[in-house]
């Protein structure tokens, strides 16, 4: 019983043995498999991120190029709002000019018809002369 005692022990330790390296094969294998399955989704992560920063960089310059023409922009209607400002300024300056160049002709217009009825009221009074010296009877002399 000795003897085959130890070669079936001497079988199951190999077998053991054989069943342990196997196992650990398939492991070193299935870790193998999952470290390149972990370095491609790694690769892949990385080509995402370098797009991503991409993006983000593209956004980044696009957001300054808005905030500059969002500055033009507000520059441009404040100019609007001046120019607006200054345009009803003058338009209101221009009709106190005319107001006033609308008063001094009337003022002028009533001097001019001052002056036409005081002119009216000369001639009234030299026509009323001249027809008064027609009127009345002249002094006759008589030479002696």
């Amino acid at each position: 019983m000795g003897k085959a005692f130890k070669m079936t022990l001497i079988a199951c330790i190999a077998l053991v043995l054989v069943g342990y390296a196997f196992a650990m094969y398939s492991l070193d294998k299935n870790m193998e498999e999952r470290t390149i399955s972990l370095q491609e989704q790694l690769a892949a992560f990385e080509v995402r991120k370098d797009k991503l920063t991409q993006q983000q960089t593209a956004l980044e310059s696009a957001h300054q190029q808005l905030a500059v023409q969002l500055a033009a922009e507000q520059e441009r209607q404040t100019q609007i709002a001046r120019q607006q400002a200054i345009a009803a300024k003058d338009a209101e300056a221009r009709k106190a000019a005319l107001a006033l160049l609308e008063a001094q002709k009337a003022e002028q217009l009533k001097a001019q018809q001052a002056e036409a009825a005081r002119q009216a009221e000369i001639l009234r009074q030299q026509q009323l002369a001249a027809a008064a010296r027609q009127t009345t009877p002249r002094p006759t002399t008589r030479a002696s």
